[in-house]
């Protein structure tokens, strides 16, 4: 059970190589925001979200190479191998994601995404001032990462939704914190790598601080049980909590299990971020949940 499980994560976990999981985690989680606001979105939000986070992710590619190391990771490797159809590929996206935006968006909600859209190209600035500086900046990747891609999946549903369904701040602050486990516990298991590779971000630097912020996870999920159980999610938003619960309790599983080593629990988690939340939502289209 244990093989076939670690088999069938790691098969597609080489989406991880292509940063597509990560396009798939902020649409799935986009729909999930969708359904916990009652709204109802259209392809191009989900197609246009979708081809910024890659734009976003893969442009890491750009910084990398430019370090001074003799170890790379997979997706770093394939880039260097494939420089001009990985350039030709992110510049033909770029301008399908802005003009697709401009043609189909209404002109108030396209300025309304120019701040995300200069907040993204600041992160990119900076991850470039790291990787030359060799100097990690004190708001720290996982911050900045976790808070840019929780705003974006956030963007289309608020924009669509009624001003009465925005009354309550949960929707955002949970799904940060969602994000930001993740990049917390992708950075504690990268840790010996980053290390080795002269790329350590500022709280891989402050190990007890990552360490701290990664045993959040059990607070949060006694939390979120509790919260279920008493019946106060229906005010917070109980179909939101229970896929956060679900997420918390998977990465607190992949905290305990020793059949992966650390570099397949990275690839692992990205794969539960979309899998999970559209494996909830299947199960609720077909009445189960």
């Amino acid at each position: 059970m244990r093989f076939r499980l670690k088999k069938g994560f790691l098969r597609i976990a080489v989406l991880n190589d292509f940063s597509l999981d990560a396009p798939l985690v902020a649409v799935a989680w986009q729909v999930v925001i969708a359904k916990s606001l009652s709204v109802t979105l259209d392809a191009h939000h989900h197609l246009i979200l979708g081809i910024s986070v890659w734009l976003c992710y893969s442009a890491d590619r750009f910084s990398e190479p430019r370090q001074v190391v003799a170890m790379s990771s997979r997706r770093y490797e394939i880039y260097k191998k494939h420089k001009f159809v990985f350039l030709v590929i992110w510049v033909t996206l770029l301008l399908l994601a802005l003009s697709l935006s401009f043609v189909v968006l209404p002109l108030d909600c396209f300025f309304w995404g120019v701040p995300l859209f200069v907040l993204s190209v600041a992160n990119l600035a900076l991850c470039l001032r790291e990787s030359h500086s060799g100097i990690p900046s004190p708001v720290f990747k996982e911050l900045r990462t976790a808070g840019i891609l929780a705003l974006g999946c956030f963007f289309f549903p608020a924009y669509e939704s009624s001003p009465e369904a925005m009354n309550s701040s949960m929707t955002i602050v949970v799904l940060f914190y969602l994000l930001f486990i993740n990049c917390v516990s992708v950075s504690r298991w990268e840790l010996a790598n980053d290390h080795r590779r002269g790329s350590l971000s500022f709280l891989q630097r402050t190990p007890k601080l990552l360490t701290a912020l990664s045993r959040t996870k059990l607070l949060a999920a006694l939390a979120l049980g509790v919260v279920l159980a008493s019946g106060m999610s229906i005010c917070l938003g109980t179909f939101l909590l229970a896929h956060a619960l679900t997420i918390v309790v998977f990465v607190l599983w992949l905290d305990e299990i020793s059949f992966l080593d650390e570099d397949e629990k990275r690839k692992v988690i990205d794969q539960g971020y979309w899998v999970l939340p559209l494996l909830m939502l299947s199960l609720d289209h077909a009445g189960l949940f």
